[in-house]
C-alpha cells in the first residue's frame, strides 16, 4: 500500500486506512488506490496505528463493486463524539455525507428545424456524493458530482434512433446526418449537462 496508508491490523477490508486531510474535507473527495472506491469513515481515532495523526479522521477503501450498500462511518461512540448529548444544534462530527447512484433521465429535448425537428431522450448513470464537514469551527457543504452517459434515443420524426454508450463514439465521428443533432448537442453542452441539472 502507500506511504500514506496505515495498518489497521483489522484484516479484510479494513486493514488499511488513510488520514483524512483538510483539503480533502473542502473539495469532498478523497483518492483511494486504483481498482477501489470508498468504503468508510473512521471518526477522531485514537487506535495504537494511527500514530502520528492520533485524534484524526480517517476514510478507507475496497475493492470497486463489492458492495453497493453505501458507505460507512465509524464514530464509536456516537453520542459522546459527535457531542449530541449537549443539544447544541449541528451534531459536531466531521464527515456527513450523502451518496446517491442511479440513472437520470431527461424527456422533450427538442432539435430543431421546425416541423422536422428531432426530440431526444437522453439517460446518464449519476455518481453524486454531498459531503458537509466543520472546518475551523465552520460548517462547509460541498457536492459532487460524475455522470456516465448511457443512452440517447431520438423518437419523433424517422428515421427514429437510439445510441448507446457502446456505439456513441462511432455515431459521434459519422458522416449520417442524422446524428447531426446529438453530435451538435455533444459538442456545445455535453450529452449529460441536462441530467446534470436534475440530478
Amino acid at each position: 500500500m502507500s506511504e500514506r496508508s496505515a495498518d489497521t491490523q483489522w484484516g479484510g477490508v479494513d486493514k488499511y486506512a488513510y488520514p483524512l486531510t483538510d483539503e480533502e474535507k473542502q473539495c469532498g473527495c478523497v483518492a483511494c488506490p486504483p481498482g477501489q472506491e470508498l468504503y468508510a469513515f473512521l471518526y477522531a481515532r485514537n487506535d495504537h496505528w494511527t500514530g502520528a495523526y492520533k485524534g484524526k479522521d480517517f476514510f478507507q477503501c475496497r475493492p470497486k463493486g463489492s458492495n453497493l450498500n453505501g458507505v460507512r462511518v465509524s464514530p464509536a461512540f456516537f453520542e459522546k463524539n459527535t457531542g449530541m448529548k449537549t443539544c447544541g444544534g449541528d451534531v459536531q462530527m466531521a464527515p456527513t455525507f450523502a451518496i446517491k447512484r442511479q440513472r437520470e433521465t431527461v424527456n422533450d429535448i427538442y432539435m430543431m428545424p421546425i416541423n422536422k425537428e428531432q426530440r431526444f431522450q437522453i439517460k446518464c448513470d449519476i455518481w453524486k456524493i454531498s459531503s458537509c464537514f466543520t472546518i475551523n469551527k465552520e460548517r462547509k457543504c460541498l457536492t459532487s458530482k460524475r455522470l456516465f452517459f448511457h443512452e440517447a434515443t431520438q423518437n419523433r420524426h424517422p428515421p427514429t434512433f437510439t445510441v448507446t454508450k457502446n456505439d456513441l463514439t462511432s455515431a459521434l465521428t459519422s458522416s449520417d446526418s442524422r446524428y447531426d443533432k446529438l453530435k451538435k448537442l455533444h459538442n456545445e453542452v455535453g450529452l449529460c449537462a441536462l441530467p446534470a441539472l436534475v440530478s
